[in-house]
């Protein structure tokens, strides 16, 4: 089975991927999820008068959107409300010990095995719908970074200076004269 990693802070959620909207409990999204196979790639178009084509002088990518859409069942209708704030809380941006706002972090699997996890916001806000008393749908509309960042090379911790200075290389224009 896969799964999806979101976490903000100190929290951290699991949902599940399916194939097929599966009622056996907690958090499941529906497979595939659009917007991890490729960021857009924004371009500017210099037309050449009186040559065959136009210059294309550099491409940019743009951010990654990505919509999840899933959602929460329980047994009870308490669980299935604390489910339902522990979603909205993992979504919401955190500060760190320091004050520094962090984003949430996805993390997921694709589908030739590679963990990648990216840092993304919301682009619209959370979208729930009360299908029953003890189960909801949930629509997560995200924008994320276009780079995708290997687990393995990225921890989440990371160490925030204290003040106490830093080391910049420094590259210092030299004229020779001759004499």
């Amino acid at each position: 089975m896969q799964y999806i990693n979101i976490k903000s802070g100190d929290r951290a959620l699991t949902i599940q991927i399916l194939n097929a909207v599966d009622q056996s409990g907690g958090y499941w999204v529906t497979s595939p999820i659009q917007g991890f196979e490729a960021a857009s790639i924004r371009t500017v178009v210099v037309p050449r008068p009186g040559a065959h084509g136009a210059y294309i002088p550099s491409a940019l990518r743009g951010e990654r959107r990505f919509t999840l859409n899933g959602g929460i069942n329980a047994s009870t209708v308490a669980t299935h409300q604390s489910r339902r704030r522990d979603l909205e809380k993992v979504l919401r941006v955190q500060r760190d010990a320091y004050g520094i706002p962090r984003l949430p972090l996805v993390e997921l699997t694709t589908d030739d095995g590679v963990a990648v996890q990216t840092e993304f916001e919301l682009a619209s806000p959370l979208k729930m719908a009360d299908t029953l008393l003890a189960s909801s749908m949930f629509s997560i509309d995200g924008v994320a970074d276009y780079l995708l960042v290997s687990q393995t090379a990225v921890s989440t911790n990371f160490a925030v200076d204290a003040g106490v200075g830093a080391t910049l290389p420094w590259v210092l224009p030299i004229t020779l004269g001759t004499s």
